[in-house]
């Protein structure tokens, strides 16, 4: 101004702070010509000043970006440093340090650092769980050139850590006296080796077996597992709680502990049950596979199934192991073979693992064949050669036929409809037996027919489609009197009869045209039965009855002095009647009993000897036997001899049994000549 202008005046520059680290800066303040009134002075154009702006700031390094504390035992530590230099001309200066994680600690969060000096910051690393771990150290500073401060850290912990798949070791329902079983799978959930040192249990209903505390002390490596057997025992019933106790070297659980409970029932004797039992195909085909397939029920396990299975006529089951996949359904299937004409049965076995075992009911399906199938040259068949031509025979149809009707099954055969020149079948008019004969309409099984062909010599017959019979039994009603029955099985049948109340079975024209006894029946033929009981009596064929001993005939015993028996005979040149028995036995009845047989009837001719018996009170039939008591010395037998179409001479003979005493004798008497022998 006028007032100041030859006063020097101060002008103060200031350098700032432009955030680059650039070093010194030089920079130029550009003066210009004054403005003035006064010429002379505004000509003056003063130098420009030259001024520099030296650098004065921190600058940040830190030779890492990281740290690897590596594996540091839980509960141990390890310690890393990181250095932070100031290589700037200010002042460094760190604040607000943190770390995300807890298991890592800063020795300094907020520090300064001198220019051309430097930090150490140190961190420890604290793993308190078994894992790895990854953290951040992050800090703020002055050094406006960079970001943020950051180390990354990392490091992990090992420890063996003990666990079990299952919280609880559960037997559920037990039995006394049968020790069992279950599995504790223990593993290492920690990251470095578990020592297992020892197993016990906190009572005595529990123990491990010695095969697993012989291992001891036994090591897992991390993530390994081993399975422990916990044994249950007690002959106590109740509830049973205990512990299973693990000793190792985890530090957190030195002594692990595993519940064990049960309940302890009173002693399993108990087998498995059978809820379902299914045959594929439901009705059996011969000479075809079949499939039984069963669903088994148990208190525990089932450890097998058996089925045994069984053939018409054989007397042993066969035993076969069923298949499973899952100890529940259990399977078999058969051979096609195994399915034959005789039929088919079989049961099963089921055991349990305590040893307890069911057996199911036994099964007997029918076995369906078709038309041609059932013959008389069936195998035992007493037609095997066949049927001889114009004498009758006794008959029978051993299976159930789809269509029984006779014409239908007979006629094809036998040379057309039934008639004298082709042939004819009867059975008895009324129940009891007696010569009052009928045509069948059908043929049922278990009957007997008498049949007689004239088409040729020895003729065969077959029948339609049927099925067999079940092997499980079939029952004969028996009428008081004669019965004409059959076997319905295609295989040999011996009938367990009571001889004190059955005579039979006979058959007729075995060995001659006349009646025998028999001790079995056979397929397709006929036989007579006498009830001597005065009401009907049921009989059941039992071909799974495989006993030795039958009820047809009596024990043999040795004869005593004074038993004996005559058997005399009476044949013909074509019909003939043997067997017929008189004699004298201790345990034999002066009147009727059981060893006094009637004679059986007769359909057309005939050579017969029967024995008359004297009964006021009741009236007899003829008799075949006529056997008395051993008590009466003396006796007389009335016989005779009866004659139908027999054209030859009647030869008679006799053969002398036992024990006849010597100081009696025996006569002959022919009435009709008076003349003895």
């Amino acid at each position: 101004t006028p007032a100041n202008w030859g006063t020097f005046q101060q002008v103060i520059v200031t350098g700032l702070n432009d955030s680059v680290v650039d070093g010194d800066r030089t920079y130029k303040i550009i003066t210009r010509k004054p403005v003035s009134d006064d010429s002379l002075y505004t000509t003056i154009n003063p130098d420009d000043i030259v001024v520099t702006n030296h650098a004065r700031e921190p600058i940040m390094v830190v030779p890492v970006d990281s740290l690897d504390f590596g594996i540091v035992a839980r509960d141990g530590y390890n310690v890393k440093t990181f250095d932070v230099v100031n290589a700037g001309t200010d002042t460094l200066r760190v604040s607000d340090g943190t770390i995300n994680s807890k298991a890592f600690v800063a020795s300094a969060t907020e520090f300064k650092v001198a220019p051309r000096d430097t930090f150490r910051v140190y961190i420890q690393f604290l793993g308190e769980s078994a894992i790895y771990y990854a953290a951040l150290f992050k800090a703020k500073h002055n050094d406006t050139s960079r970001g943020d401060l950051k180390i990354k850290l990392e490091g992990e912990a090992f420890k063996p850590t003990i666990a079990a798949v299952d919280t609880v070791v559960d037997f559920g329902r037990v039995y006394v006296f049968f020790d069992e079983g279950r599995e504790l799978s223990v593993y290492n959930a920690g990251n470095s080796d578990l020592r297992i040192d020892s197993l016990v249990t906190s009572g005595d209903q529990f123990s491990v077996g010695p095969s697993f505390t012989s291992l001891l002390p036994m090591y897992l490596k991390p993530s390994d597992s081993t399975s422990v057997t916990v044994i249950f025992s007690s002959p106590d019933s109740g509830e049973a709680r205990e512990n299973l106790r693990i000793f190792s070297n985890d530090q957190d659980r030195p002594r692990f502990d595993v519940p064990i409970v049960a309940t302890i029932l009173p002693p399993d004797t108990v087998g498995p049950s059978f809820e379902i039992i299914s045959i594929t195909p439901e009705e059996a085909l011969l000479k075809q596979f079949i499939s039984v397939e069963t669903e088994l029920k148990d208190a525990t396990e089932v450890e097998e199934a058996v089925l045994y299975f069984l053939e018409g006529g054989q007397t042993e089951f066969t035993a076969y192991p069923m298949i499973t996949e899952d100890q529940e359904t259990f399977e078999f299937v058969s051979r096609p073979a195994d399915v034959t004409m005789n039929g088919i049965a079989f049961y099963m076995l089921a055991r349990d693992i305590r040893g307890n075992f069911a057996l199911s009911d036994t099964l007997s399906p029918p076995v369906e064949f078709n038309d041609g199938v059932l013959q008389t040259t069936l195998p035992n068949s007493p037609y095997g050669d066949g049927l001889p031509n114009k004498k009758w025979r006794l008959v029978s149809i051993p299976a159930k036929l789809g269509d029984s009707n006779v014409e239908n099954t007979l006629s094809d055969d036998f040379g057309g409809h039934s008639k004298s020149s082709t042939w004819r079948i009867f059975e008895p008019e009324q129940s009891g037996g007696g010569s009052q004969w009928k045509k069948p309409e059908k043929l049922s099984a278990g009957k007997g027919y008498w049949l007689i062909q004239a088409v040729k010599e020895n003729a065969f017959f077959s029948t339609g489609r049927g099925e067999t019979i079940t092997l499980k039994g079939f029952n004969l009603t028996l009428d008081p009197g004669w019965n004409m029955i059959s076997s319905p099985y295609t295989f040999p049948m011996t009938p367990n009869l009571d001889a004190t109340s059955f005579y039979g079975p006979l058959t007729y024209g075995k060995e001659n045209e006349g009646w025998s006894e028999e001790m079995t029946m056979l397929p397709f033929g006929g036989y007579l039965i006498y009830n001597r009981l005065n009401s009907a009596e049921t009989v059941s064929l039992e071909p799974l009855d495989f006993s030795s001993m039958t009820k047809t005939r009596t024990l043999a015993r040795e004869i005593s002095d004074g038993e004996w028996k005559l058997q005399l005979n009476a044949e013909g040149e074509n019909y003939s009647d043997i067997g017929n028995i008189i004699g004298r036995l201790s345990d034999a009845e002066e009147g009727i009993d059981h060893f006094d047989n009637p004679e059986p009837p007769y359909l057309d001719k005939y050579v017969s000897m029967t024995f008359e018996i004297d009964n006021p009170s009741t009236k007899l039939p003829s008799m075949n036997s006529d056997v008395r008591s051993i008590f009466v010395r003396d006796g007389v037998w009335d016989a005779a001899v009866q004659v139908k179409g027999e054209k030859g001479p009647i030869t008679l003979s006799y053969d002398l049994g036992g024990n006849f005493p010597i100081e009696d004798a025996l006569v002959m008497l022919d009435i009709s000549t008076r003349e003895h022998y």
